[in-house]
């Protein structure tokens, strides 16, 4: 009995109150990255048909010219442009990325920016530890974790592949400028009851230090 009376006591000292919680799509950065259902094949794939080859290519001279690599190359590829539509605008592109091997400030914004794109782009991410693999296979050359390809004949099949493990990228929010009420929720919790006494027996010791620094003096 004694038991439930102390149980009683410890609720009643607490208050029910409201919290907010915002389901913000702006700041979820997370959900803008399309899911893979399997990163692990879905890189055995590229490093069997992209990584091997820009590196046999490389050991006679040569390069891919189907295959960008670079945070700033790829962003100028990526960024939408004024001109007229360039007839590589018409080709599907793959965009390889190491996301749990990199900072997310270097690669935040590159979800959007393929949504914005002239280019029709497939956004990947890769299994952590890839970066390992892109040092190796691409050496001397700064790629900051990122492979853009081409799906030209070359790719085609590879391009299709891919696309069979990648679900697609979508971000309405940067195709409506309707105003949409922000989903608020409010879920019921409890929080303590603070005493009015709490600031007064915080400045207690304070006094006492004070009380004490005359005395000294005076003395």
């Amino acid at each position: 009995m004694s038991s439930v009376r102390k149980e009683e006591k410890r609720v009643a000292k607490r208050r029910q109150v409201y919290k907010p919680i915002l389901d913000n799509p702006f700041t979820n950065e997370g959900k803008l990255w399309p899911h893979v259902t399997d990163q692990n094949l879905v890189f055995q794939l590229l490093e069997e048909k992209v990584l091997k080859r820009w590196k046999l290519l490389q050991e006679v001279g040569k390069d891919d010219a189907c295959v960008t690599v670079g945070f700033n190359e790829i962003v100028g590829l990526l960024s939408p442009r004024d001109t007229e539509t360039p007839s590589d605008a018409r080709d599907e592109y793959l965009l390889f990325v190491c996301t749990k091997d990199l900072p997310s400030v270097l690669i935040s914004q590159i979800p959007i920016l393929c949504e914005i794109s002239r280019l029709t782009v497939k956004l990947v991410q890769l299994p952590r530890f890839s970066l390992a693999r892109f040092e190796d296979a691409f050496k001397d050359v700064k790629h900051n974790g990122m492979c853009l390809v081409r799906a030209d004949d070359h790719y085609k099949n590879f391009a299709r592949l891919i696309a069979d493990k990648v679900e697609s990228l979508s971000i309405p929010w940067l195709h409506s400028a309707e105003f949409q009420r922000a989903p608020v929720k409010l879920v019921a919790t409890t929080a303590p009851i603070l005493k009015k006494t709490a600031a007064s027996d915080a400045k207690k010791p304070q006094k006492q230090q004070q009380q004490q620094q005359q005395q000294q003096r005076s003395s």
